[in-house]
C-alpha cells in the first residue's frame, strides 16, 4: 500500500466510532440525498462532505460516499473523475470492467468495477474497487458510492456490500 494510503487509513481509524447494530445512515447529513443501511459492527465517520465506513479495524473493506464534481449531463467526465482518482492510487496496475447500468425506481446507478494489484513489503495483493455513480431523476447531482476491498475482505464482506447496495434509497 502506498504511504499516502497508509496515512489516510490510520487517520480514518482514529475517527471511527463503533456501531452497535444495523443503522440507516443519511448522506449528506445536513441535506440528505440518499439513505443506506450499514451493517452491525461496521465503523463509520461522516465529515467535510464525505461518509466513510469500514467493515473492521483491519480496513479490509471500506466504503466511501462523496459528491462528484461532474454533473449528470457530464457523464463521461464523471467516469473520468472516478478513474483519475483510482489511476493516481494504482497507476498502471488497475484493470476496469465494462461500465454497467442499473438502479431502482428513484435512483440510477452506473457501476464501474475494477481490480488492482498492489506491491507491498508483504508481497503482491489484489484489491477490488466497486464504484457506483448514483443519479437522481430530479437533479443533475451525482454521488460516488465506492467500495474498496482486499481479496480477503471481498470474500468476507461480499454479502454485506450487496446488502448496503440493496439498501440505497433516495432520501425522502
Amino acid at each position: 500500500m502506498k504511504t499516502l494510503l497508509k496515512i489516510g487509513a490510520a487517520a480514518f481509524l482514529l475517527t471511527l466510532p463503533a456501531m452497535a447494530a444495523d443503522q440507516e445512515v443519511a448522506y449528506p447529513e445536513d441535506s440528505p440525498l440518499i439513505t443506506m443501511t450499514i451493517p452491525d459492527g461496521w465503523l463509520t465517520h461522516q465529515q467535510d462532505g464525505v461518509f466513510q465506513a469500514a467493515a473492521s479495524k483491519d480496513l479490509d473493506t471500506m466504503l466511501v460516499v462523496k459528491p462528484l464534481k461532474a454533473t449528470k449531463k457530464q457523464g463521461s467526465q464523471a467516469i473520468a473523475e472516478i478513474k483519475e482518482a483510482l489511476d493516481k492510487t494504482y497507476g498502471e496496475n488497475i484493470e476496469y470492467a465494462k461500465l454497467e447500468e442499473g438502479g431502482t425506481s428513484n435512483l440510477g446507478f452506473y457501476v464501474l468495477n475494477a481490480k488492482a494489484k498492489l506491491h507491498t513489503a508483504d508481497g503482491d495483493t489484489t484489491s477490488f474497487v466497486n464504484s457506483l455513480m448514483v443519479t437522481f431523476p430530479d437533479s443533475d447531482e451525482l454521488l460516488l458510492v465506492q467500495f474498496l476491498s482486499t481479496e480477503a475482505g471481498a470474500d468476507k464482506n461480499g454479502d454485506a456490500i450487496g446488502e448496503i447496495i440493496g439498501s440505497l434509497k433516495k432520501a425522502e
